[in-house]
C-alpha cells in the first residue's frame, strides 16, 4: 500500500479472493473514494465442478379387460361386452381382435358358443437418465450448463407476434470462489425440466407446453475434492380408471366380467452430487463415481429369469462369470 496524489493504492499478490476484498474492504473505510486496487490472486484460482445427475423412475401398471361374446348362430341370439375394446364384431358376423388381447377361450353349451377374451398385464419398469457435466471456472465467475434445448413462445404484440425461448432439460449454473486454506465456497443451482403437454395452453392458434420442474439453489463451503447431495426429489403420478356396466359391474367375483380396470403408477427420484476440486497442473485421477451404476442383464437373466437392470458396481475385465454369460467381458475399461 503507498500514498499516491492523496489516494492510496493497493498492489502486489495475495492468496484468495477473499484476502483481496478484505484488504479493499479496509483500505476503502481508511480512505473511502480514494483506494486504488491493483491487487493481483495469486496461484491456481480455478474451480472444477463434477456433477452427476441421475433420475431413476419406477412405473408400474396393473391392467384386466374382459370382454364376452354369447353367440347362438342357429337363433341368432348374441351377446357382446366390448369395454376395453377387445374386440370388434363385423358385420360378416366375424370378430377383429385388438393387439391388447393376450388370452382368449371358450365352450360351447348346446348350440350357443360361449368366448372369453382377457387383456391380462402386470408390468414393471425402471429407467434410469443421467446428465455428468464436468465445467471449470476462475474463482468469482459464473458458469452454466445446459443439456436439453429450448421451444418457442409466441409473445402477441400490437401487429405482429414476437417469438421468444424457454430451455428445458438438465441446467447447472454454479458460482465458485477459492477461500484460504483450499476451502471453496460454492453457489449452485441445478434444474431438471421436461415439457408437459398436459398443461399446454394455445396463444394466437400456438399451443404453447407447460414445464414439469425440479430444481434447487444453495450456498456451501466444502474442502477440495469434497462432495455433497442433493437427493429426495420425488414425484409420483398415480392414474386409476375403472369402466363397468351398471349393476352388473358390481357384483362380486363376476362383475370382473363386466368392467375395465387399469391402475398405473409412476415415481421418480432426482439425484445430484456435486464434486468441486482446484483445478492444478498434473491432476490426479478421478476419485469414484459416488452414484451406484447399473448392470445390464444378460440375455438369460433377462429372457428366461425376467430380470431388469440392477444396482452393481462396476467390475473389472476377465473371462465369462457365469455360463449364461456367453459372449464374456471386452473392450476398454476405465479405473475410477
Amino acid at each position: 500500500m503507498r500514498g499516491l496524489a492523496g489516494a492510496v493504492v493497493l498492489s502486489g499478490q495475495v492468496s484468495a479472493l477473499e484476502a483481496k476484498k478484505r484488504a479493499e474492504a479496509l483500505t476503502e473505510a481508511y480512505a473511502p473514494k480514494k483506494t486504488t486496487s491493483l491487487l493481483e490472486v495469486g496461484g491456481n484460482q480455478q474451480v472444477q465442478l463434477q456433477v452427476r445427475f441421475a433420475e431413476v423412475s419406477r412405473k408400474v401398471t396393473k391392467r384386466m379387460n374382459i370382454n364376452l361374446r354369447i353367440l347362438n348362430p342357429l337363433t341368432g341370439d348374441f351377446l357382446y361386452t366390448m369395454l376395453g375394446s377387445l374386440i370388434a364384431p363385423q358385420t360378416d358376423g366375424t370378430l377383429l381382435l385388438s393387439d391388447k388381447v393376450n388370452a382368449m377361450g371358450g365352450f360351447h353349451s348346446g348350440q350357443t358358443q360361449i368366448s372369453a377374451f382377457l387383456d391380462i398385464l402386470k408390468e414393471n419398469g425402471l429407467a434410469k437418465i443421467l446428465a455428468e457435466p464436468n465445467l471449470v471456472a476462475a474463482s468469482g465467475q459464473q458458469a452454466d450448463f445446459l443439456a436439453g434445448g429450448e421451444f418457442p413462445i409466441p409473445v402477441p404484440q400490437r401487429e405482429n407476434i414476437t417469438i421468444t425461448y424457454k430451455k428445458f432439460g438438465v441446467q447447472l449454473s454454479f458460482l465458485p470462489e477459492v477461500r484460504p486454506g483450499k476451502r471453496i465456497r460454492l453457489t449452485v443451482a441445478p434444474e431438471v425440466s421436461e415439457l408437459d403437454w398436459s398443461t399446454a395452453v394455445v396463444v394466437q392458434g400456438f399451443t404453447v407446453p407447460g414445464l414439469t420442474t425440479r430444481k434447487a439453489k444453495t450456498q456451501l463451503e466444502l474442502a477440495d475434492g469434497q462432495s455433497f447431495a442433493i437427493a429426495g426429489l420425488f414425484r409420483n403420478d398415480i392414474t386409476q380408471s375403472i369402466s363397468k356396466f351398471p349393476v352388473l359391474g358390481d357384483l362380486p367375483i363376476l362383475g370382473a366380467l363386466f368392467r375395465s380396470t387399469e391402475f398405473k403408477k409412476n415415481k421418480t427420484e432426482l439425484l445430484i452430487v456435486v464434486t468441486p476440486r482446484i483445478v492444478r497442473p498434473g491432476q490426479e485421477r478421478l476419485g469414484p463415481n459416488p452414484i451406484t451404476t447399473f448392470s445390464d442383464p444378460d440375455d438369460f437373466a433377462f429372457f428366461m429369469l425376467g430380470k431388469l437392470a440392477s444396482p452393481k458396481a462396476v467390475s473389472p475385465q476377465g473371462p465369462p462369470r457365469s455360463p449364461q454369460e456367453l459372449e464374456g467381458r471386452f473392450g476398454h475399461d476405465l479405473a475410477w
